[in-house]
């Protein structure tokens, strides 16, 4: 893949593991050390104190059974399989020879904007911080959907009063993925008086999406590869022998019970009967 890279960008990529690990690892350190990621960490403390009625609390663990917040860093394998979808695979010019057109994230402060500060020219080890826009991330994973706007809202003002430029977006794909995602742009030192800036996301989810998330993960990783072909989704409606069907149309339903079990939640809680045991029992 580094060799393809190579040939097609005109840039050489023979160094870039070592390079993109010590920058990830800059990175991951600046984010972990600065003032926003203690306010971060005091609302994820805040919502994990808190509970809806019957002892629901107001916030998950990863599906990975993380309860604690952090933030982790993209690998360099991940970066270069990016890189590679972002110049060749994805690139609607390539078979022309010519570069991709991307959007500089480092420039973005409002998701009106997607379509501006544009750039045509390869994507190499010296701009990929411009163009990836999770290359340091974390999440809020929520119980509720109705919660995926509210959380997200209370992360852009901590962002906002901690001037940090940012943007968001909502995300409801064909393949069934629902959450809003939040990008705040950060300057990270790496020596010799030098900084450069990245975009760092954090994801706004339900408990249901994030493990669906991670069930179909490897799935579309083997798509990436070339290991399975990527399907359209007229096509993948049909198609009921394959995962992608079930992935996509099993988030889709899940999306849509989500939105009943919220509607439950009022329909119960407007009744103004307050459970005496916590919700630690099961039946009543």
């Amino acid at each position: 893949m580094e060799k393809e890279l190579s040939l097609a960008t005109g840039h050489s990529f023979d160094a870039s593991e070592f390079k993109f690990r010590r920058e990830q690892t800059l990175a991951l350190s600046a984010v972990n050390g600065s003032d926003v990621f203690a306010e971060l960490a005091a609302l994820h403390s805040r919502l994990s104190q808190e509970f809806f009625p019957g002892g629901i609390r107001a916030l998950e663990s990863w599906a990975n059974g993380d309860s604690q917040f952090h933030f982790v860093s993209k690998s360099p394998d991940s970066i270069i399989d990016k890189l590679y979808r972002l110049n060749i695979l994805e690139n609607e010019y390539y078979a022309d020879g010519n570069p991709p057109r991307w959007r500089d994230l480092s420039q973005l402060v409002d998701s009106r904007e997607a379509g501006t500060h544009t750039r045509e020219e390869w994507i190499t080890t010296e701009t990929y911080n411009l163009a990836i826009d999770d290359l340091v991330r974390s999440k809020f994973v929520v119980p509720f959907m109705d919660q995926v706007a509210a959380v997200s809202d209370e992360i852009v003002e901590i962002l906002s009063s901690s001037g940090v430029p940012h943007y968001k977006r909502y995300h409801a794909k064909d393949s069934g993925y629902h959450a809003r995602h939040v990008y705040g742009v950060v300057e990270i030192p790496i020596g010799s008086g030098s900084a450069r800036k990245i975009t760092v996301e954090i994801k706004v989810l339900t408990k249901m999406q994030d493990l669906l998330g991670e069930i179909t993960h490897s799935m579309y990783e083997a798509q990436r590869a070339g290991v399975t072909s990527m399907r359209k989704k007229r096509t993948i409606a049909w198609e009921t022998d394959r995962p992608e069907f079930w992935a996509s149309y099993t988030s889709h339903a899940a999306h849509l019970v989500e939105a009943e079990i919220v509607r439950l939640r009022d329909q119960v809680s407007s009744l103004g009967i307050a459970r005496m045991d916590g919700g630690n029992n099961a039946e009543s």
